[in-house]
């Protein structure tokens, strides 16, 4: 399985930008995105800006799944993430575990159901 920072590199690629491109859209300096991009895993409080600037979901930067970002994040969804970052990064990578697992039993309980009806 692909790397987070792999992940955030290729994606990075695939637009055509340069580290420092990208360093600028999320308001960090080169050096910062050239170590994300060697690491598996990476801040929190780069989500969100990361997601915009590559023009992908969260889930799609951590997990590899679903790479197709929302055309229209809510300030709900700005909301949620605002508090997310005010908890230690323990407590948002665990928040961030809980709530893929919960996301995927609802999908495989919806297909379940799916299949139940005959859809």
């Amino acid at each position: 399985m692909m790397k987070t920072g792999e992940r955030v590199k290729n994606r990075r690629c695939e637009l055509g930008i340069t580290q420092t491109e990208l360093a600028r859209k999320i308001n960090t300096k080169q050096p910062t995105i050239q170590s994300m991009e060697q690491r598996d895993g990476l801040s929190t409080k780069f989500l969100l800006p990361l997601s915009k600037a590559l023009k992908v979901s969260i889930e799609w930067i951590i997990t590899g799944e679903d790479q197709h970002l929302p055309s229209d994040q809510s300030a709900r969804d700005h909301q949620f993430i605002n508090l997310i970052n005010a908890l230690p990064d323990a407590e948002q990578d665990s928040l961030f575990r809980e709530l893929v697992q919960k996301k995927r039993n609802y999908d495989d309980l919806f297909e379940e159901l799916s299949k139940k009806r005959g859809h």
